[in-house]
């Protein structure tokens, strides 16, 4: 693979958020602290259900005079619809942005954006676009919105060589970073069994948001009994929703997936005893070994 790619994300949206009241709104509504969002950095949070369940993950950044959520395609309808549900009087609206598209930016430094050696959430912005460091994992590299008609060409004269969806999902899924919906359920799913604690996605002094007391108690009552893990399998990987096995016990199910690698959400019990015993999850007749990047802490 070059060393300088571009991927185009296909399966993200962006969405407008106006209004005065948007940053008030926001802040009681996500996992993360909207005053950290400035022309200079952004973040990655999300939306969950009063009683703390997963239902949207998104990064916000400061475009202009507005804010820019890049989200899950095909979700953002619903985002939208749910956020409208919270707004009461609030003085903010909702705009979807069909003539935007989301890249990744893969390369050894971004110096020709000034972003060298900068923190994760580092943001650029442009005339017509917005670039930051991904803050979840600096393997993940620079995401780029941009209107459609200028991304290749922009990236081409930067030396970026294109790459496939494909080639994104095999740096993304062996690291363990989980793709909205593809990997935490919805309306299931808890933030630190998705790894959003050490992906930068929580933030534990801004206060109240929208099913905060379950993210907290999960945190400081030490309440997590599965995590989602990468795996990886000697040939192709199961199919996703495969149940997961450990000694003949359900011990989790598969996510997604690419090639002989997976994210599994899979019991902490079983994943103990397994480097105990050295013996094997399987699913679908396959033995899948888990594996614990750095940034992953059980």
């Amino acid at each position: 693979m070059s060393k300088k790619i571009s991927i185009e994300l296909k399966n993200r949206e962006i969405v407008k958020v106006l209004g005065r009241d948007s940053r008030n709104f926001l802040q009681g509504m996500i996992s993360n602290d909207i005053r950290k969002v400035s022309k200079n950095h952004s973040i990655y949070a999300a939306f969950l259900t009063p009683q703390g369940k997963f239902l949207n993950d998104f990064f916000i950044m400061e475009f202009k005079d507005h804010l820019l959520l890049d989200c899950e395609e095909g979700r953002e309808d619903s985002l939208m619809e749910r956020l409208e549900d919270y707004k009461l009087g609030s003085d903010v609206t909702f705009q979807k942005q069909e003539s935007y598209k989301v890249f990744a930016l893969i390369a050894e430094n971004f110096s020709m954006f000034n972003l060298e050696k900068k923190p994760l959430g580092s943001t650029v912005c442009f005339d017509t676009a917005v670039a930051f460091l991904d803050p979840r994992h600096e393997r993940l590299g620079l995401r780029f919105i941009v209107p459609e008609k200028e991304g290749e060409e922009f990236f081409r004269k930067k030396g970026f060589t294109s790459a496939t969806f494909d080639d994104y999902e095999k740096l993304r899924i062996p690291l363990g970073v989980p793709d909205g919906s593809r990997d935490i359920e919805i309306e299931k799913g808890l933030l630190m069994e998705s790894g959003l604690n050490e992906l930068n996605g929580i933030d534990w002094e801004k206060g109240c948001y929208l099913g905060q007391e379950l993210t907290a108690r999960t945190k400081f009552r030490a309440l997590l009994k599965q995590r989602l893990i990468p795996v990886k399998s000697k040939d192709s990987c199961p199919e996703r929703e495969s149940e997961v096995f450990f000694q003949k016990e359900s011990a989790g199910t598969v996510r997604s997936g690419i090639g002989n690698y997976a994210i599994a959400l899979l019991k902490i019990d079983c994943l103990k005893e397994q480097k105990r015993t050295g013996k094997s999850f399987v699913s679908q007749g396959k033995t899948l070994t888990p594996i614990l990047p750095d940034w992953i802490k059980i």
